[in-house]
């Protein structure tokens, strides 16, 4: 859910954002009190003090996740207001009733994926009743990093919640793919190689800057409104594009080119608390706009939105969960767009580097528990890029399929593994500290 995501670190600090990436709420006590009446560290082969010999298969599997949630017991509580893709402003009961409490946490965070290198690092929390800081930095190499700092407070205005939020990053990556334009980028008259198409992608390094403001309110229950904007510099580097795209044939941002984005974006979320699986609607759609701070960017507009309800089968906690995720990004200059501003497939678990003026994703996941505090996941996603919407289905879309297992406590998930295989190849990814790659549209990449 950004806007890309870039880098070999840049997932690192997508799990590191997710505990500083969105502002959630506690979710009242009945969701908590549901989720929590174990300790997590508690072996499934027990149930109510009774043993259960035919767990023993279970209490092994789980012997390493039940290790990674105790190690995060400690701070997944407290960072449950961070968590990636929750609730961006908190509900009523945690906003009138905050903590009274200031705790200072800090713990590691891991990502490893087979489209992208290991990276580790870590991450600082104070969370306080006034407002929250964060800061976290992530290595994934000698040229790539990424640091991040962010602050969130929490408004009053009568009874309606409003969070004002700022943050700061400064990040390098290096060896990152463009393919070209289009779903079959070999076969799209826009790309000019040279020669014929190579079997190797270009690749670029890129620093990038980047500061965020942002304030929310959630006028509902279950609705809110959230209004970003934001200052963003590129710095292309080491690029070999002009190796294997006709020279000037692929627009690029300047080394000295800064432009601001602001957009407003509007979410319905009607589950009670963010994990295990539950039932309820995500229902999200937004619209912004670009343009040049200094020397030249091309202004463009950029629309979307996603819908998944999550549907019970059989069992209230076995969720089947359909997914749309749509974005179309419009030049407003006459000037050609650079292709890092291009829309891409995040919510797509396969490869995600093709871009275009529009994408779409349609996936499947059917959830269900396995422990108090894990459990297994089935997806199934499709994913392309157009010129246009209307043009989405034109070529075969990419697909992607897998199994895996996400970690929660106290109604937070804190972690994630799936393996699978898609159209590029097999695909694995374990994130410690963050359950899902998406967030608000800003700070996703």
């Amino acid at each position: 859910m950004a806007s890309t995501i870039s880098g070999i670190n840049a997932p690192l600090l997508v799990a590191a954002a997710v505990a500083a990436g969105q502002l959630s709420s506690s979710s009242g006590a009945g969701a908590e009190e549901s989720t929590s009446r174990r300790e997590v560290d508690v072996s499934p082969i027990e149930e109510d003090g009774v043993e259960n010999p035919g767990a023993a298969a279970l209490d092994a599997v789980t012997l390493v996740p039940r290790w990674l949630i105790g190690a995060l017991a400690g701070s997944a509580v407290a960072t449950a207001r961070f968590v990636h893709d929750g609730q961006l402003v908190p509900r009523y009961e945690a906003q009138l009733a905050p903590s009274r409490d200031v705790r200072v946490l800090a713990f590691p965070t891991i990502f490893a994926s087979t489209e992208r290198t290991a990276s580790a690092g870590g991450r600082m929390i104070v969370a306080s009743p006034l407002a929250n800081l964060s800061a976290q930095f992530g290595v994934g190499g000698v040229g790539d990093w990424e640091l991040q700092t962010r602050a969130r407070f929490a408004l009053r205005r009568a009874e309606v919640p409003v969070v004002l939020g700022i943050s700061a990053t400064a990040r390098n990556a290096t060896r990152l793919d463009y393919l070209g334009l289009g779903q079959r980028p070999e076969r799209d008259d826009r790309n000019e190689f040279v020669g014929a198409p190579p079997p190797e992608p270009a690749q670029y390094d890129e620093q990038r800057r980047r500061a965020v403001v942002s304030l929310g309110t959630r006028v509902l229950d279950h609705f809110q409104i959230l209004v970003t904007t934001s200052a963003d510099g590129r710095d292309i580097r080491r690029s070999t594009i002009d190796d294997v795209f006709v020279t000037g044939s692929v627009a690029q941002r300047g080394s000295d080119d800064w432009q601001a984005y602001h957009e407003m974006n509007v979410r319905l979320d009607t589950r009670p608390f963010l994990a295990p699986p539950v039932q309820g609607w995500i229902a999200e759609g937004f619209v912004g706009v670009a343009h040049p701070i200094r020397s030249e960017t091309t202004p463009y507009v950029r629309t979307g939105g996603l819908v998944s309800p999550m549907i019970p089968i059989v069992h209230p906690n076995n969720i089947l969960a359909p997914r749309l995720v749509v974005e179309q990004t419009v030049p407003l200059g006459a000037s050609p767009l650079s292709f890092t501003e291009f829309s891409r497939p995040f919510a797509y678990r396969g490869r995600d580097e093709r871009r275009d003026r529009s994408t779409w994703t349609l996936g499947v996941d059917y959830t269900w528990p396995l422990t108090s505090f894990m459990s297994g996941r089935l997806f199934v996603d499709a994913a392309a890029v157009a010129p246009a919407l209307d043009q989405a289905f034109d070529q075969p879309p990419s697909v992607a399929a897998g199994l895996g297992l996400d970690v929660y406590r106290r109604g937070f998930g804190i972690g994630q593994l799936f393996v699978g295989w898609s159209t590029d190849g097999p695909v694995a990814s374990l994130r410690l500290g963050d359950p899902s790659p998406w967030g608000d549209r800003q700070r996703r990449e």
